[in-house]
């Protein structure tokens, strides 16, 4: 089920995108659904096992999100399997899945104001919705782009970046391989930056409604993929 895309530029600029995407969701769930994360799952964790400890509760919205999350992930698996699609064509129907998970967000974001009151089930509704979209991102990495970088947890590119930059300053001349490797694993780094800071600008002046761009760079995604193979 590989896109074995020829033109490397579209790629590139396509996993950038994804990586913008992530950053925004991941920053604009923290801030405006109750104090999640769309994507770190070891990051709820954290915060569930922290209100455990320091108030003998937790949020059910925090609680909820790593069964979601393979609620998610395993849904969007099997929607790209019995679809029967390949190669350009899966491509695109799960780019346009993740579309829809955001503009769910958007309308409930927008319409019903869950971050009015962070806890309450609409809240948690969106929070859900943001979780999907992110878990579809996850299987579309796995089914399309099974050799990149991840596009939504950057720890591991961060590491690898850091490893291929030293051992390419380390040698003398420097390592072709490993400043590719750098450039590679940096590139969706940025663009997941990128993301979060455009995002925390868009909450500042727009409030909820910022969940507009999310939605709206999912659908150039969608632009960016070929219709055919």
């Amino acid at each position: 089920m590989q896109w074995k895309n020829p033109d490397l530029r579209s790629e590139k600029h396509l996993l950038t995108l994804l990586s913008v995407i992530a950053g925004m969701t991941e920053l604009l769930g923290f801030i405006t659904l109750g104090n999640i994360f769309a994507a770190h799952m070891t990051g709820n964790l954290v915060l569930v096992a922290a209100d455990l400890v320091s108030s003998g509760s937790m949020k059910i919205a925090q609680a909820l999100t790593i069964p979601m999350f393979v609620l998610a992930i395993a849904g969007t698996w099997l929607i790209a399997t019995r679809s029967k699609a390949s190669g350009a064509a899966l491509l695109r129907l799960l780019l346009v899945t993740q579309f829809a998970f955001l503009v769910a967000v958007v309308v409930l974001a927008n319409t019903l104001q869950p971050s009015l009151n962070p806890h309450r089930l609409l809240t948690g509704i969106a929070a859900m919705m943001a979780i999907c979209a992110m878990g579809c991102q996850f299987t579309l990495r796995y089914f399309c782009f099974p050799q990149a970088p991840s596009t939504v947890v950057m720890t591991s590119n961060l590491a690898n970046a850091v490893l291929s930059f030293v051992g390419a300053i380390a040698r003398t001349p420097a390592s072709n391989a490993d400043m590719l490797s750098f450039e590679r694993h940096f590139r969706p780094v940025c663009g997941f930056v990128i993301g979060g800071a455009s995002a925390a600008l868009a909450v500042y002046f727009m409030g909820s409604f910022a969940w507009v761009l999310p939605a709206a760079c999912a659908a150039i995604a969608i632009q960016l993929c070929p219709r055919q193979d």
